[in-house]
């Protein structure tokens, strides 16, 4: 499981303000609000089966962290 949520609260520590609607519309920009934060909810709560390379990088770029913080790999 990523650990979105602790991402996202060390980003707004260091002064970046940014909320799961705005990474969900940065992961998924075609999908509808609605269908963005359903599915960044499944990502959050570790229901996601596949997680593209591509949307690690974008968490990792929005939120200021590294792929090791966000997979918990110390």
């Amino acid at each position: 499981m990523l650990r979105i949520k602790e991402a996202i609260t060390a980003a707004k520590t260091s002064g970046r303000k940014i909320t799961k609607t705005q990474l969900a519309q940065r992961i998924w920009p075609d999908s509808s609000v609605h269908a963005a934060k359903i599915n960044m909810s499944n990502l959050c709560m570790g229901r996601t089966k596949y997680i593209p390379p591509q949307w690690i990088k974008i968490i990792c770029e929005e939120c200021g962290c590294s792929a090791d913080f966000l997979l918990g790999i110390d």
